[in-house]
C-alpha cells in the first residue's frame, strides 16, 4: 500500500547542465532527464547529519552518498569527473538553503574581516561551458589523450596524503636513532614517486605515437616511470588544466570607502572553496582572498 504521505516527500528544486555533458562518465554511472539535465533535491536530515560525519567525509563516502540521495539520476557518484564535482555541489547547497550563500573573506593588505553575499546560480551559470583541452602534443612529438581525474581517484590521493603525512609526523616524533629515520623517510618517497607515477598514468587515455595507438595500462604506466621531466612536466600541465575547468571561480567583492580608509582596495577577488566541513551548513563559507 502507498505511503499516504508521499505527495510531501522532497521534490526537485532545480535542474543543472553538467561541465561535461555527460563526458568521462562510464556507462551506468549516470541518467540524464530527456533535455540532458539533472533533477536536484534538497538535502534530507540524514543527509546533512552524515555532512558532520569527519571519517565519512575524510574517505569521500559521505559526499559520496549525499550526491546519490540528492541527484537520483547519479548512480556512481565515486566516478564522477573531478569537472563535474563542483556545479554538483553547488546544485545540491541551492536545492537545500537557495541561492545565496554567505562568504566570509579577509580583505588583502588589511586584517579586516568581510562578510559578503556570494550569488551561487551565478558562480554556477560562469563553470557551465568550460573548455576542455583533452589532448597534449609533446615536444618529442606525441599525442596524448587525457582524461580528467574521478571522485575515487581523487579520494585516494587525499588519504595516500594524509596518510604520508601521519608517517612523517610518526617518523619525526619517534625516538629512531638518525640513521633508522632516513630509511624510513626514503620508504614513504618511494612509496609517493610510485603513486605519482600511477596519478599521472591514471588520467591518460591513450598514447599516439609515429607508428601507432597505445592503449594498454601497463604500457603506459610504464612509460610515465621512464619519462624525461621536461615530458613529464607537459603531461602534468595538460593534467591539471583539465582538471580544474570546472570548478568555480574567484568571486569579485567590493569594499567600501571605510574599509579602503584603512588600507583596502576599492575591489578584490576571493576564491571559494567548496569545503564539506562548512559549505553544507545554511549560512557559512570560508574563502581565500586573492593578492
Amino acid at each position: 500500500m502507498p505511503n499516504s504521505l508521499k505527495n510531501y516527500y522532497r521534490q526537485p528544486q532545480l535542474h543543472i547542465t553538467l561541465p561535461s555533458k555527460g563526458q568521462w562518465w562510464p556507462p551506468g554511472s549516470i541518467e540524464f532527464s530527456a533535455n540532458n539535465e539533472l533533477p536536484v533535491m534538497p538535502m534530507t536530515a540524514k543527509d546533512e547529519l552524515a555532512m558532520k560525519q569527519p571519517d565519512a567525509l575524510m574517505n569521500g563516502q559521505a559526499t559520496v552518498d549525499v550526491i546519490q540521495s540528492c541527484v537520483p539520476g547519479i548512480k556512481n557518484a565515486w566516478l564522477m569527473p573531478s569537472v563535474d564535482v563542483d556545479t554538483i555541489l553547488l546544485g545540491i547547497r541551492i536545492a537545500t538553503y537557495g541561492d545565496s550563500m554567505e562568504v566570509n573573506t579577509t580583505v588583502p593588505g588589511t586584517k579586516l574581516e568581510n562578510t559578503v553575499q556570494a550569488n551561487l546560480n551565478t558562480m554556477m551559470d560562469q563553470i557551465k561551458n568550460p573548455t576542455f583541452v583533452d589532448t597534449i602534443k609533446t615536444k618529442n612529438g606525441l599525442t596524448i589523450t587525457i582524461r580528467p581525474w574521478n571522485y575515487k581517484e581523487n579520494t585516494a590521493v587525499q588519504m595516500q596524503a594524509y596518510e604520508e603525512q601521519r608517517m612523517v609526523r610518526n617518523i619525526t616524533a619517534s625516538d629512531m636513532t638518525e640513521s633508522s629515520k632516513i630509511e624510513e623517510f626514503q620508504k614513504i618517497f618511494l612509496k609517493l614517486s610510485h603513486n605519482t607515477v600511477t596519478r599521472l598514468s591514471q588520467g591518460i587515455v591513450s598514447i599516439q605515437t609515429s607508428e601507432e595507438t597505445v592503449t594498454d595500462r601497463k604500457e603506459i604506466e610504464e612509460f610515465i616511470a621512464n619519462i624525461d621531466t621536461t615530458t613529464a612536466n607537459e603531461i602534468k600541465v595538460g593534467l591539471d588544466a583539465i582538471q580544474t575547468a570546472g570548478n568555480v571561480q574567484p568571486i569579485d567583492i567590493a569594499t567600501t570607502e571605510e574599509m579602503q580608509k584603512d588600507g583596502a582596495p576599492k575591489q578584490y577577488k576571493a576564491s571559494v572553496t567548496l569545503d564539506n566541513s562548512n559549505f553544507f551548513v545554511s549560512r557559512y563559507s570560508r574563502s581565500t582572498a586573492l593578492k
